[in-house]
């Protein structure tokens, strides 16, 4: 399960630290047009955040791995087959990044809450912490630099796709 969270991570900082970057070169997205994605994530967000316990107790933590997996393979996508001329509909796919985030976290959490023993909670979150937040962007954001120098970022949308999606089957 541990590979499951670091590859979605390096996913997900692809996304994190080089979407705008797409945004701007590739969509000729304006500011207020990416800052107005942000507002879209984080109203996603929040409700999942705030009934965290409620997802976890009924769907559990697999589901809510399946979904964020699931939502960041279709968001990633989506990006590539939206128009220059129609950068706008970015705003369309951005509630997919809200659930993938707010549902990856919580997941993550409740998979090493239930995996560590007690006393040690707090030095094992730590741990996950630096492999998705620290190792997984040392990775791969310098291989998406490459990757977009080479052959372009809609090949490294696909890519970080195709890298993530198939991790659905150990979620069960």
């Amino acid at each position: 399960m541990l590979l499951v969270f670091v590859v979605l991570a390096m996913g997900m900082c692809i996304i994190e630290d080089m979407v705008f970057l797409y945004f701007s070169e590739s969509l000729h997205a304006s500011n207020l047009l990416m800052g107005g994605t942000v507002v879209v994530t984080v109203i996603f967000e929040i409700p999942i955040f705030a009934y965290s316990q409620r997802c976890l107790s009924r769907l559990g933590p697999n589901t809510l791995l399946t979904m964020a997996i699931l939502c960041y393979s279709t968001r990633v996508v989506g990006y590539t087959m939206v128009p220059p001329s129609h950068g706008w509909l970015v705003l369309i796919l951005e509630p997919l990044h809200g659930i993938t985030y707010a549902c990856s976290k919580t997941a993550l959490i409740e998979f090493v809450a239930r995996a560590t023993e007690m006393g040690f909670e707090a030095t094992a979150q730590g741990v996950m912490q630096s492999l998705t937040s620290g190792v997984a962007p040392l990775v791969a954001l310098p291989l998406a630099g490459f990757i977009t120098d080479s052959v372009g970022a809609n090949y490294l949308y696909r890519g970080a796709a195709c890298m993530v999606r198939p991790r659905v089957g150990f979620c069960g």
